[in-house]
């Protein structure tokens, strides 16, 4: 799930945008849903995720988003394997680490763009979650949300959230009008 976040790099961030001819707007941007896959795997679980955004305004917006992730105690952070916008004309900026989350600044032409993020989370313990309740920060419901769940060599155990058999071993659960009230956590043997 992603957090709305602010840059507050000073005038040289704004002196940057100025020269680069970029205007700030107070379009707001939108969050209207979500495709999150999750692989289960011996020592780690995979998360393939598909965020889309939407500027109902007639300029581009510019924003900084953090996309945050869980990491349990006495575990590696997890390894961004990739961080792209689909086919489109969004644009994204990897600024780094923050914490438990990536850092990216977006520039989002009007209509509606998606963003990659697929990141692996080393575990021994077998328990995984996927932050869903930092929707809050978008002041609005997801539109819609599909979560898969699938085990690659090991078996699914418990998931918060009920979920639903699906085609090749997969389990999923998909929401309308979600606010999600919290996040998803999962576990395998």
């Amino acid at each position: 799930m992603l957090t709305m976040a602010y840059i507050t790099r000073g005038t040289g961030f704004a002196l940057l945008l100025a020269l680069l001819g970029f205007h700030w707007h107070n379009t707001r941007l939108e969050f209207p849903s979500e495709v999150i896959a999750v692989q289960l795997t011996p020592g780690a679980y995979e998360v393939d995720a598909r965020y889309d955004f939407r500027n109902p305004g007639a300029a581009p917006i510019m924003k900084a988003v953090l996309l945050p992730y869980v990491q349990a105690a006495n575990t590696p952070p997890a390894e961004l394997l990739a961080l792209v916008p689909d086919a489109g004309n969004l644009h994204s900026l990897n600024l780094g680490r923050r914490g438990n989350a990536w850092l990216t600044l977006l520039y989002v032409p009007p209509g509606t763009h998606s963003l990659r993020l697929h990141y692996r989370q080393p575990t021994e313990s077998r328990q995984g979650s996927y932050i869903l309740t930092t929707t809050a920060t978008w002041d609005a419901p997801l539109e819609s949300g599909v979560y898969t769940l699938s085990a690659k060599g090991v078996t699914l155990r418990d998931s918060n959230y009920p979920l639903e058999p699906g085609d090749s071993g997969q389990f999923h659960f998909e929401e309308q009008d979600f606010m999600p009230p919290k996040d998803w956590e999962f576990s395998w043997d």
